[in-house]
């Protein structure tokens, strides 16, 4: 009941935009990103979204990657739920397109005060070919190189 209930508030929280507040950069220049926390059974994919997220902030932002004893702002995130979904089959019954989609919680605080800076909710799909021989490792590592981007452009907006 309780995950019914967080999917619901994630899908609104996701459809609707909701930021609560907006990083003020005035002397933000680091960040560390703890390792996403994972609701789901799948194992070890927080590390992979945690990695991309990474490598979205070096490559695109203005901040440094820091430990979290040094960083100016801490991300944190929650992998809520992870869903596929057959798009097609062949002719056979076999299932020709498949999608993953992944849903995730993030929070940005500041680790000086404590104030928490930003809190936001993405959802995203990627897609996969079983027919091709593709695994929904490939739909998943779609949807956390956008979900990546994504939770980085929501920090770009104020640096």
């Amino acid at each position: 009941m309780r995950r019914a209930a967080a999917l619901v508030l994630l899908a609104a929280l996701a459809s609707c935009g909701y930021e609560a507040g907006w990083l003020n950069h005035e002397g933000d220049r680091t960040i560390a990103i703890d390792v996403i926390a994972n609701d789901t059974f799948r194992r070890e994919i927080e590390f992979f979204l945690t990695t991309r997220l990474q490598d979205e902030v070096q490559s695109r932002s203005g901040l440094r990657i820091a430990s979290r004893d040094e960083a100016d702002l801490l991300m944190t995130g929650r992998i809520v739920d992870v869903r596929e979904r057959v798009v097609s089959e062949t002719n056979t019954d076999d299932v020709f397109e498949s999608t993953v989609t992944v849903w995730v919680t993030f929070r940005v605080v500041d680790r000086r005060t404590g104030t928490l800076r930003k809190e936001f909710a993405l959802a995203d799909t990627g897609r996969f070919l079983p027919a091709a021989g593709q695994e929904s490792d490939a739909g998943a590592a779609e949807a956390f190189a956008s979900l990546a981007r994504r939770a980085i452009e929501q920090l770009e907006r104020s640096f």
